[in-house]
Parts: C-alpha cells; sequence; structure tokens
C-alpha cells in the first residue's frame, strides 16, 4: 500500500508532515543617496565636514577629504572627494614653510553585505588622486601612505540594514495572513544576499522560507467567476488609486511616466477578462506582479525628489510593494491570495493621510484621471438619442444602450426623416444603421463628422506639420480599422452600439475599462460624437506624448513610423509602443497592424472612401 501524500506511517501510525516551506525573496533597496549620507555622518565629522587623515603624529602632511559623492560604476561604488593636502618641513614641535596641494580622491569600493550583523560595509578595490587638469598623480609628501589611510577610513564605514529589514518584518506581519507563529517562523530564516549595484542603489535580497497556507475548498464556478469580476475591479480600483498618488502635484513628464503603468494595468486587465479558459483563476497575483515590475521603478524615480516630494513616504511605499509582490509571484506555491487588506495596507502607505477607499470602484468622470493624462476639462457632455435604454450584461457589470423599434415612434425612420428634424450631423448618425441605398451619404457624413472633430482635438493640442497631417489621417484610418466607421449595428429588433468581445465600444472602440474615470461610459456607448472626441483625444495623446516623444519618427523609417507605432499603443497599450518593428511580435499583431498600415495609407492617398468594402 502506498503511503498518502504528506502523510508518514510511524510504528503504525499516521503523523501528518509539516508542509514543506517555500522559499520567498524580497528586494532590499539601499539608495546611493542613503549610503552617501550615512558616509558622511560616520566619516567626515571634521571641521566643515571634512575627514582628516594624518600619517603620525611626528609627520607634517596632513589629508583632508571634503563633499563625497557617489555613483554606480558597473558593479562597484564609485566614491569622488574633494583633496587637500598640506605638507612642509618640521621644526622643532611646528610644521614650517605649509605648502598645500589641492585635488580630488577617487576610489572604488565593493559593496559587502555582513549578514550576521545586518550592515552593509565597504571594501576599497582602487584608489588614485588626481589634480584639477585630470592626472593622475601621487600625493605630496605622503605617497602610498595615502592610500593606506583612506583605505583603513572607508573600512570603518557601514549602513545599517537592520531598520529596513525590521520595516520587511513587519510588512510581512501584515500582508502574511495564517497567524503570527507562522510569519515569525517564516521571519526566524532571514537571510540576506551579497548586494548588487545599480545605477541609483544598492539592492540586497533578502530571503525566507515560508510555509504555504493550507488549500482552500473548491467554490461553484458560477460563484468564482462573480468573485473573479469584483477582484478585477477592487485591483483596477488600487492601481487608480497609487497612480493618482504617484502623479498628484508632478511635472507632466513625470505624469506620463505613472499614466502609462496605469493603461498598461489596464489593457492587461481587459485581456484577462476576455480569456474565458482562466475564469476560475484568480488574476489578481499575476497582474500584480506585472504592474509592479513596470510600477516599481517609476517609483523609485519619484522617491529621488527633494523631501518636499513626500520621498520617505514612497521608499515605505516601495518596500510594501516588494512584499506584495514577492508573495504574489510564489501564489500558487503559497496558496496566497492578495486581500483586501493587504491591498488597503499598501495604499494606506503610499498615502497615509487619505480618507478614501482605495478599493471603491466608480465609473463616474474623474477630473484628477484626466489631469494625470493631461487631457485637462472633461469632454462636452454626450447627447444620446431619443428611445436609448440602458441595459447591462448577465453580470450587472457591462452598460449596454440600445434602441428598440416598439419603445420610440418613428424610430425606425430613415435617415432622410431623422435629416429633416435635426440637422446636426451627430444626431442623424445616432442610431442610424445604413440600408445599402444609404451607405455613400451614411460614409460621408461620418467622414465629415471624424475631420472635424480631428481639427476640434488638435486645436486644443496643436500640433506642427508634418505631424499634424499625420495624425488627421490616422484618426480615419483607425475609425476603419476598429469599426468600419460604424457606432451601430442592428441585432434582431434592437439597434445597439458595435462591442467587441474585448468590450470596446462604437466609432472609435474606446475600452470603457481602459478608460474608465475618463470618459463618459453612456456617452460611449450612446453617443458617435462623444465616442469620436474621447478616440481622438486618446489617439493624439499617444502619438504626441508616445511615439512622437519617444523618438520613433527619428529611426530607419522615419515619419512613417508614427502612425505604426501610434496606432500600436491605441491597440495594446503604451507597452506596445515598438512592437511594429520588433522581431519577436506575435503574427498575430503583425496581422493587425499591416492591415492598419494598409488603411493609413489608403487614407492619405485620397482613398478613404474605400471603406466601402466593409460592407460588402
Amino acid at each position: 500500500m502506498l503511503p498518502v501524500a504528506g502523510v508518514v506511517l510511524l510504528s503504525g501510525r499516521c503523523s501528518f508532515a509539516a508542509p514543506r516551506a517555500v522559499p520567498v525573496n524580497v528586494p532590499l533597496r539601499l539608495p546611493l543617496k542613503k549610503i552617501e549620507r550615512d558616509i558622511k555622518q560616520q566619516l567626515f565629522t571634521g571641521p566643515d565636514g571634512a575627514c582628516v587623515l594624518v600619517a603620525d603624529a611626528r609627520s607634517c602632511g596632513r589629508l583632508s577629504l571634503s563633499r563625497p559623492r557617489i555613483s554606480a560604476r558597473g558593479t562597484l561604488l564609485r566614491i569622488t572627494c574633494g583633496a587637500t593636502v598640506l605638507y612642509g618641513g618640521r621644526e622643532g614641535s611646528a610644521c614650517a614653510d605649509a605648502q598645500r596641494w589641492q585635488g580630488q580622491l577617487e576610489l572604488a569600493a565593493q559593496p559587502i553585505m555582513d549578514a550576521a550583523h545586518r550592515l552593509l560595509t565597504l571594501q576599497v578595490r582602487d584608489i588614485s588622486f588626481v589634480d584639477k587638469d585630470r592626472k593622475k598623480v601621487s600625493v605630496p609628501a605622503l605617497g602610498d601612505v595615502a592610500a593606506r589611510l583612506v583605505t583603513d577610513r572607508f573600512a570603518q564605514a557601514a549602513v545599517d540594514c537592520g531598520p529596513l529589514v525590521d520595516r520587511i518584518a513587519g510588512l510581512f506581519a501584515v500582508l502574511l495572513p495564517g497567524g503570527r507563529e507562522r510569519v515569525d517562523r517564516a521571519l526566524t530564516s532571514v537571510s540576506l544576499g551579497q548586494p548588487r549595484v545599480f545605477m541609483f542603489s544598492v539592492a540586497v535580497r533578502m530571503s525566507m522560507a515560508v510555509e504555504p497556507l493550507p488549500s482552500p475548498p473548491k467554490a461553484p464556478a458560477e460563484r468564482i467567476r462573480a468573485a473573479r469580476e469584483e477582484r478585477l475591479k477592487r485591483w483596477d480600483a488600487f492601481v487608480t488609486f497609487i497612480s493618482k498618488r504617484l502623479g498628484r502635484n508632478r511635472p507632466q513628464e513625470q505624469q506620463r511616466g505613472v499614466s502609462a503603468v496605469l493603461l498598461d494595468a489596464r489593457y492587461e486587465l481587459v485581456e484577462a477578462e476576455a480569456r474565458p479558459e482562466a475564469a476560475s483563476a484568480d488574476p489578481v497575483p499575476g497582474l500584480l506582479v506585472r504592474t509592479w515590475r513596470r510600477l516599481r521603478p517609476v517609483a523609485a524615480d519619484l522617491s529621488r525628489e527633494p523631501a518636499s516630494a513626500a520621498g520617505g513616504d514612497l521608499e515605505n511605499f516601495i518596500a510594501a510593494g516588494n512584499v506584495l509582490a514577492a508573495l504574489s509571484a510564489r501564489e500558487k506555491a503559497l496558496n496566497y491570495q492578495v486581500t483586501d487588506e493587504g491591498l488597503r495596507a499598501v495604499a494606506g502607505i503610499a498615502d497615509p493621510e487619505t480618507r478614501d477607499d482605495p478599493l471603491a470602484y466608480s465609473t463616474g468622470v474623474d477630473q484628477e484621471l484626466r489631469r494625470l493624462f493631461g487631457f485637462g476639462d472633461p469632454l462636452p457632455q454626450p447627447v444620446i438619442a431619443p428611445g436609448m435604454a440602458m441595459r447591462h450584461d448577465a453580470h450587472g457589470s457591462r452598460a449596454l444602450l440600445c434602441l428598440v423599434g416598439s419603445m420610440v415612434p418613428g424610430a425606425w425612420l430613415p435617415a432622410s426623416a431623422w435629416a429633416a428634424e435635426e440637422a446636426d450631423a451627430a444626431a442623424k448618425l445616432n442610431s442610424w444603421v445604413p440600408l445599402k441605398g444609404e451607405l455613400t451619404a451614411y460614409l460621408e457624413t461620418v467622414r465629415t463628422l471624424l475631420v472635424q472633430l480631428g481639427d476640434e482635438t488638435l486645436a486644443k493640442r496643436p500640433l506642427d506639420e508634418p505631424y499634424a497631417r499625420v495624425y488627421r489621417d490616422l484618426v480615419l484610418a483607425t475609425a476603419w480599422q476598429e469599426s468600419c466607421w460604424r457606432q451601430f449595428i442592428r441585432k434582431g429588433d434592437a439597434i445597439t452600439p458595435l462591442v467587441s468581445s474585448a468590450s470596446s465600444v462604437g466609432l472609435m472602440q474606446v475600452n470603457p475599462r481602459v478608460w474608465r474615470g475618463v470618459y463618459d461610459v453612456e456617452g460611449l456607448y450612446g453617443d458617435i460624437r462623444y465616442n469620436g472626441r474621447a478616440g481622438c483625444e486618446i489617439l493624439l495623446h499617444y502619438l504626441r506624448d508616445y511615439a512622437i516623444a519617444k523618438g520613433e519618427d527619428k529611426l530607419d523609417g522615419g515619419l512613417d513610423n508614427l502612425p505604426r507605432a501610434t496606432y500600436a499603443i491605441y491597440n495594446g497599450g503604451p507597452g506596445h509602443r515598438a512592437r511594429y518593428r520588433s522581431s519577436t511580435t506575435s503574427s498575430s499583431l503583425k496581422k493587425i497592424d499591416a492591415a492598419l498600415w494598409q488603411k493609413y495609407d489608403a487614407v492619405r492617398a485620397g482613398k478613404a472612401m474605400e471603406v466601402a468594402g466593409c460592407y460588402q
């Protein structure tokens, strides 16, 4: 008889073995500015913040170091200091004819972790003195003794990592469920690896062994799907809350970095929603790990701002995010679930003064979110056609607008009847699904509207030529690619908005989940002008702030790269900007990009009306 997994037979009795602990690694981040500050406090304690070194009591040579600066140099730390040497002959108990040499000390040091005492120390590997012309020199009077003095003094410096380790331990106690004893057992296994040098920090791997949680009971599939939808909403709310906090009162360039992370997170969320094969799995841990991989360097950049920019709070937030991401990365092995309490705890570290629930989900237009994207005031209010009714899908989550023929007298009138009552192009187009004989008139009306909306958007944020022409042509090509210039389609006895399998909607296929809080949801569904304005605003944002700003037109291919890069972002998020020129892009995405380029090329050749081919 074979033993049951997890059970050990001892003397005829059953004994359950303890679950095997799972290794979890968390990066400890020591900013170079902190290391520099600690070295100053420990070694540069002389007059005017100098580090004074004397060979011996009888020597008249004295080396004074000042203004230490630390930077990365490959795998080592580069430390530079101002260097001054006073030297002269001794007459009795005094030094006569003292002379002065001034230059700079440059040394390379290897950071070493003393794990037993949780101290980061420095091992000097190379020392040189340079004069004002940057030439290496031997220090007057001291010679080779100077190098020994410097090595011995810097060996005394140590950065105490204990507070950071304790902070991480405290975060584990908050974010790791299963009781205090389980947490304590994990913390007794803590070990620290050797440091790695990065451009702005030194990272140390903190490892511990964590016992997995018991497997949760299996729930009915329908209950899992419903819980999954709510989990995704709370995850979206969390990432949005963090993004608004990080982008608040920041320069536009920094806001752009934050908003790019938010957009990529939301595009990935939409992809997770659209995968039915994964409907029974919790998508949040994977989403968190990938989003944190992009968000952490952005937060680290912001943390290097002056203290007035709340850099201290961000250091704690980065530490908390590292712990949450480390646990999420071992989700299956640990049976770990990202809890609402854990997300709220991390959000509270990012913004300790907030009274808002960071997991509250709203579809209303959020002015702060629009500012984060650089969009300014909300778009004009949408105008919904008479008879449009709001519905929801089976899960009550997605807004659907439809015009039911029996609800409104005259709802099925041809376009000419609408035109007699309402001359406005958008009012004609709202709820107009053209019959075969109306197609040319319909497409000409849509083209006129798209041109107007593109010009209106450019008036708010102008582009110089030839960029403006690229934008205008791309508006028409994108609407062609996304919807064949359709806002509505006919389904049975109703006219309903065109909605993709990923829930993107209308003329410009704007996704309400990706752009939650930026646009009015009912307007995206029910008003072709509002949908077009939103798509034009998004397209200009991607062209100006990503494709042009990142210099896509400066690469081989020139100006033609801009529509390719812009549409790739429009289709897949900021992380897709370079996919049109990547050899690793999937064949399905290459096919999408090729189709867009074919349409763009037709539009700029004056053949935009070839869109009619969609209807054949």
